[in-house]
């Protein structure tokens, strides 16, 4: 864990989970010393305007209650471009404090201490571009996982898959879960591998009874909507030996990814152009290989080094306004 003298830090949280938790796996790095507060949102209808635009309202509408209860913050969080209006209102009330943002603002730089941005956004205001999305996989968090899910200590090799879904830019067909549900099959026929599945919150309801169909002879589904309690996700990142998630899952390829275990992604028909470069950049780097090449041979082990970008980005943030 990084030292950090002590300071009051608020994170802010649009109700995005995936912008939350980046912004929260930046803050986790900043010492156990710091304050840390976490901020729920609430905005107006006005929140749905382009952030220049609605820039001149106050979008967040509850900032006022927390700043009459919390400690003054001395730097704010922000991730995605919703919070980062709410950063700039906190930034008129509180003049010197820092702004860390996560993720494109969709507002002039200048606004900000701190600009944190994936390396595919190719964002040239960026003070740090990272290669994977920040992320609080880490030994701690697997080893609690783990504790929790002792079933998955078994003999034979573990090969799990996250699977995604929709995006905003591209629906998963039905012959893409098929050609998808094929690769599976190919896998399960080597022997001494288990194969274990979650859906995640994107996977499409419509498609769970062909997953039952094709797949639930040969593997153990975890379907999302009865796992929000008691998800085994983290315990199988941690027991697996091998790993692999659908290309439009930039936050779970990362997660893969801090584990340091071979990672494998099945690309065609989920995700759209952005992910295909994101994952593209990571194959070039070596970190990551296509899943249906796996339609021919069995899994192999390669080593990288686990990529951990939310302590990389929060020794900056110490580095840079000395704390």
């Amino acid at each position: 864990m990084i030292s950090a003298a002590k300071k009051n830090i608020w994170v802010l949280d649009d109700g995005r989970p995936g912008n939350t938790n980046q912004a929260k796996a930046i803050a986790h790095y900043l010492g156990d010393n710091s304050n840390i507060q976490y901020i729920p949102l609430h905005f107006s209808r006005l929140i749905s305007l382009p952030n220049l635009l609605s820039k001149v309202f106050k979008a967040a509408t509850n900032l006022k209650e927390h700043i009459d209860s919390q400690p003054k913050p001395d730097l704010v969080i922000s991730s995605g471009r919703r919070s980062a209006l709410a950063a700039l209102q906190l930034k008129k009330i509180f003049p010197s404090v820092k702004i860390v943002q996560n993720l494109r603002p969709n507002l002039p730089a200048k606004n900000f201490d701190f600009i944190v941005t994936p390396v595919h956004d190719n964002y040239q205001y960026a003070d740090y571009q990272t290669i994977i999305s920040p992320n609080i996989v880490n030994g701690k968090q697997m080893d609690k996982a783990r504790n929790q899910f002792p079933e998955f200590q078994i003999t034979e090799k573990i090969f799990f898959i996250a699977l995604g879904g929709d995006t905003k830019n591209n629906i998963v067909s039905g012959s893409t879960l098929r050609k998808f549900c094929d690769n599976v099959e190919n896998i399960a026929k080597n022997d001494n591998i288990k194969i274990y599945i979650c859906t995640s919150r994107r996977t499409n309801r419509k498609y769970h009874e062909i997953l039952r169909e094709r797949l639930s002879s040969i593997a153990k589904i975890y379907f999302w909507e009865n796992t929000i309690k008691h998800n085994p996700y983290l315990a199988l990142l941690s027991y697996a030996n091998y790993l692999a998630v659908t290309q439009d899952s930039i936050s779970m390829i990362g997660e893969c990814l801090a584990t340091g275990k071979p990672t494998y992604v099945f690309s065609e028909g989920f995700g759209d152009s952005k992910h295909q470069e994101f994952c593209t950049n990571l194959t070039e780097q070596k970190l990551i290989r296509d899943m249906q090449d796996l339609n021919h041979k069995p899994p192999a082990n390669w080593k990288y080094s686990a990529v951990n970008e939310a302590q990389n980005c929060a020794k900056l943030i110490v580095k840079k306004f000395a704390l």
